[in-house]
């Protein structure tokens, strides 16, 4: 018997049980698989993958998508694989595979405004698409869904 589900039980699943479920099932299990990472590693896992999102709905781009990038990249650093290899090893689409693969398209846009301002690169940012009082707003806001996200998934 096959550990791996099939194309088709993957679908059903989907199906049954709606692709948000299924995506925020995911989104557990791979920072459940980031048990021996530290607490902050997987804030801050988590803050980019929400800061994405947000850059992107102000891009008027797929803010799941976006999440998703986001939560991929910063798991394969903390692992140590290259997000390329991540990305051929899972199910994406192909523009969030792009993103991961090459920083290719808007995904992979969203992605590096995203880690420009984690480097606090002023002069890149200066000269993107968001504003810097939108893109701070959107990082405390990013923030606060991380702790309140922390706190009910590990209470005490």
């Amino acid at each position: 018997k096959e550990d791996r589900w099939s194309e088709f039980e993957c679908l059903r699943a989907i199906v049954l049980l709606g692709l948000r479920r299924v995506c925020q099932w995911v989104t557990l299990m791979l920072v459940g698989d980031l048990a021996e990472a530290s607490q902050d590693l997987v804030s801050a896992t988590l803050t980019r993958a929400r800061l994405c999102r947000s850059v992107a709905w102000y891009l008027s781009l797929s803010g799941e998508a976006a999440f998703t990038v986001g939560l991929l990249s910063s798991v394969a650093e903390i692992i140590g694989e290259g997000p390329d290899d991540m990305a051929g090893k899972l199910p994406l689409t192909d523009d969030v595979s792009a993103a991961l693969s090459t920083g290719a398209g808007p995904l992979g846009a969203v992605l590096s405004l995203v880690k420009q301002y984690e480097r606090a690169d002023v002069r890149a940012l200066a000269d993107g698409p968001v504003p810097g009082d939108a893109f701070a707003l959107a990082y405390l806001n990013a923030l606060a869904w991380v702790e309140q996200s922390m706190r009910v998934a590990l209470p005490g």
